[in-house]
């Protein structure tokens, strides 16, 4: 795959996860709404569908944090992101796998930002628990920049791998 091929892909799936993680929070939000704060049992005692919202950063850590000061670590994130795409195209260009994680974790990471400077707060809804057991609610920007960072992370083990 040529540069531009290269350029258009990550964009495009960038501009996918953002879609998409907008579309569901738009979607589930209304949704939701009117349910005042009970969950949606989709698979009982497994997963349910939420309405909650997280003013702070992952697990909900930093929840009386200001606002602004949650912005610096997801922007310092998608300047790493490009940057690291950038990078990639400097030198031999990237492996679809690595378009891939990185256009992942970009549009996610965009998404969750998009939520906190517009309302301050990102908006989760997916709950998995096990028993008395539970994951802190997510969304699909999470789900994306986990399966980005997976993917990243399986690209530089196996390029570690191969210069041995």
């Amino acid at each position: 795959m040529g540069k531009r091929g290269q350029y258009i892909l990550f964009a495009f799936l960038a501009l996918l996860a953002l879609a998409t993680d907008r579309a569901s929070k738009v979607v589930i939000f209304r949704f939701m709404e009117g349910r005042s704060g009970t969950p949606l049992e989709v698979i009982p005692g497994f997963f349910s569908i939420t309405h909650s919202f997280n003013t702070g950063i992952a697990f909900g850590m930093f929840q009386n944090a200001p606002s602004f000061m949650l912005y610096i670590p997801v922007i310092v994130v998608i300047c790493v992101i490009i940057f690291f795409f950038l990078q990639t195209q400097a030198q031999d260009g990237a492996s679809a796998i690595q378009l891939a994680a990185l256009g992942l974790m970009l549009g996610g990471a965009i998404g969750n930002l998009y939520d906190r400077i517009v309302s301050g707060r990102v908006y989760d809804f997916l709950l998995f628990q096990a028993g008395k057991y539970s994951w802190p609610d997510f969304n699909f920007a999470d789900i994306y920049v986990v399966i980005g960072a997976i993917l990243l992370g399986i690209v530089l083990i196996k390029d570690s791998a191969d210069e041995r």
